[in-house]
């Protein structure tokens, strides 16, 4: 709907999978929150304030307390608060503050907290405009074919000729840094142009475009006992606790383009339209590619050594696969992508292009970014992921407009 400032689109995020979007922040077992030993799947947050007034009062207790927090830092435990906190002069509930259900099952670890404000959980609209502008970098770098001006340089950055041989190691290094370097100026350059990045005083394109922060109920976080799983390997799966929005839960807000300061940049046309279909075909063209990516470089690689782990994961790729590719025969009234846990950096974009046109340079690249050149396997690909107990990726959202 045009209003006089713009362009402006009132949209809804559904959770698909729950959404962990960290705020850097923790809470400690041992000072923030206990697990309630008769309800596994309760949590209780502790009044901290109420605590400390108690032990304030009672010296023995704070040095007792103090004690605890100081022999246990490193360990692993649902009920070292919990036992404490039933040793205090008031009934226990005097010093919980609030309840929130578990998902899973684990020990008690640090948790990673999620954005909130005034206790409020939210997706912040630079989130969620990061995630869309990588998605349509993506479709606007394969578009213009832009994957072909990067090929030939990755397949030669690596590559030893006779020459290489008479040379010390010390100045092969040298010329290969020179190529990293040359090769990641392009890149940028490219990203650039897209972002319109520039040094004059006119605005940046998209800068003109606005997302709101999209804001859920407080009692939509619940805290899931996750996992970094290693799907190839029989490897010790890492244990993670974090808070997230939970399944199906819903928010409405809107995006603005602001239509004083347009700039003919090629995602402008997108939201000068009625509807947002075009643009949420472009976000689930990008989302399917990032599917495809995973289901070859994760998923198929190694079929022999398929884990529980990996076939579950397979199985929600392809489900929400399924809903993207249902989509493009309704005309993309939905779409679809990856946020928080599991969101897709904008250097991915150029990644996923050059990886759908040739594999040998997407490895280069792969190699470009992520590894030291002396410490590079022959498939070059990540074999961990971030999933919650019941084997599902993190940070599926779907886009509808109102």
């Amino acid at each position: 709907m045009k209003n006089e400032l713009g362009y402006k689109h009132e949209i809804e995020i559904e959770i698909l999978t729950p959404v962990a979007i960290g705020n850097g922040e923790t809470m400690s077992p041992l000072v923030d929150y206990t697990i309630n030993p008769d309800k596994p799947n309760e949590a209780l947050l502790i009044n901290s304030h109420k605590l400390e007034k108690t032990l304030e009062e009672n010296p023995s207790l704070l040095s007792e307390y103090l004690s605890l927090v100081d022999k246990n830092k490193h360990e692993q435990s649902r009920n070292i608060l919990y036992d404490f906190l039933k040793k205090l002069p008031n009934d226990i509930n005097n010093y919980i503050k609030k309840k929130i259900t578990i998902v899973g099952e684990g020990n008690a670890v640090e948790l990673k907290s999620c954005l909130k404000e005034a206790g409020q959980p939210f997706i912040s609209g630079s989130t969620l405009k990061g995630a869309i502008k990588s998605a349509l970098f993506y479709n606007w770098f394969e578009e213009k074919n832009k994957a072909d001006d990067f090929i030939n340089d990755l397949k030669e950055c690596y590559r030893r000729t006779d020459n290489d041989e008479k040379l010390l190691k010390k100045e092969r290094d040298a010329i290969i840094k020179r190529k990293e370097l040359n090769l990641k100026n392009n890149i940028e350059k490219t990203c650039n142009k897209f972002l319109d990045k520039i040094t004059n005083k006119r605005r940046m394109s998209f800068s003109n475009l606005l997302f709101e922060d999209f804001y859920f109920n407080e009692n939509d976080v619940m805290f899931f006992f996750a996992k970094r799983a290693h799907f190839l390997k029989n490897e010790k799966e890492i244990p993670l606790f974090i808070e997230a929005i939970a399944e199906y839960k819903k928010s409405k807000g809107s995006i603005q383009l602001n239509s004083k300061h347009l700039t003919n940049h090629p995602f402008e046309i997108f939201f000068t339209k009625e509807n947002l279909n075009s643009l949420f075909g472009k976000i689930n063209t990008y989302s399917l590619a990032n599917i495809n990516y995973e289901l070859e470089y994760i998923c198929n690689c190694y079929e022999s050594k398929e884990s529980s782990n990996l076939k579950a994961y397979k199985e929600y790729l392809n489900k929400i696969s399924k809903k993207i590719e249902k989509q493009s025969k309704k005309g993309h009234k939905e779409a679809f992508i990856p946020i928080g846990f599991g969101k897709s950096n904008f250097y991915q974009s150029i990644g996923l292009s050059i990886w759908n046109n040739e594999n040998h340079a997407f490895n280069n690249y792969y190699r470009l970014y992520r590894f030291k050149r002396n410490n590079i396997e022959k498939k070059v690909i990540p074999t961990r992921k971030t999933i919650i107990n019941n084997k599902i990726p993190l940070g599926w959202i779907k886009l509808k407009q109102l």
